[in-house]
């Protein structure tokens, strides 16, 4: 069961409880970080809506 968190003027966070894969918004940069197994589920999805990525935690 995924743990979510939001505040007005802070960061959203929606993360399963063994940190395995989740979602983090950053208000102010205006960025969406996903990972581990979720990403390879929406990645293409979410280019298509987003545009290409800001930035990459990894090289594939």
């Amino acid at each position: 069961m995924p743990h979510s968190t939001s505040c007005r003027r802070s960061s959203t966070k929606d993360l399963t409880s063994d940190l395995r894969l989740g979602t983090f918004g950053h208000p102010w940069e205006e960025t969406l970080c996903v990972f581990g197994e979720l990403l390879t589920r929406v990645e293409p999805a979410l280019t298509a809506l987003l545009g290409p990525p800001t930035r990459r935690g990894f090289d594939r």
